[in-house]
């Protein structure tokens, strides 16, 4: 019995009765060191029923080698997190929604937003909609936890609230007076103001 690079599997090495059939059952995970192997497949004697096929039956008619091989499973990557937008200014009354991306660690996570400092109640999804209730400067944050119970922390979003102006928005909808109409206006005025003085003084 053999295992490529390393394990345990049983029965371990050893001379049996001719005939007798041996059921050798190879770990699904081991570990050399701090590395962990996922158990691939058997190979007796040069020969493998298949990738994944475990245990397997072996007939003592003769001696046979067993070899269990092993891939190398290479560990997640680190947990991050990040979330957007990371500045936001809004008036009173409006909102801000929140996503987040999440890489590395081992599914799944598990969310907790915070808003200055203090975890927001029922506030444990991937993206989040702040809607203040006052004006002022807030900052917004996430932690995120994986299966391993590993926790990281975004980026700190800043978030800017201005009252809505007195009187609310105002837009002029008027227009203004064409430069050319008044003028003409003007000259047709002094045109008739000067038609009558000659018609009165005609008379005279």
């Amino acid at each position: 019995m053999v295992t490529s690079p390393h394990g345990s599997p049983t029965p371990s090495s050893g001379w049996y009765d001719e005939g007798v059939e041996v059921t050798l059952t190879a770990p699904d995970t081991s570990y050399l060191n701090s590395d962990e192997y996922s158990f691939d497949y058997w190979e007796v004697d040069g020969n493998s029923p298949g990738t994944g096929v475990n245990p397997i039956t072996v007939i003592m008619d003769q001696p046979h080698t067993a070899i269990a091989y092993y891939t190398f499973v290479a560990p997640p990557s680190p947990l991050s997190v990040t979330i957007s937008p990371l500045y936001a200014t809004i008036y009173l009354g409006d909102s801000v929604v929140f996503t987040s991306t999440v890489s590395g660690g081992t599914s799944p996570y598990s969310y907790q937003w915070y808003l200055d400092d203090n975890p927001v109640s029922g506030a444990t999804s991937s993206s989040w909609t702040f809607t203040p209730s006052a004006s002022g400067i807030y900052y917004v944050y996430l932690k995120v936890t994986d299966a391993n119970n590993n926790t990281v922390q975004s980026g700190t979003a800043r978030v800017t609230v201005s009252s809505v102006p007195v009187g609310g928005y105002s837009i002029s909808i008027a227009k203004k007076t064409p430069i050319m109409p008044m003028a003409a206006y003007t000259l047709l005025l002094v045109f008739f103001g000067v038609l009558l003085s000659l018609t009165k003084h005609k008379r005279k």
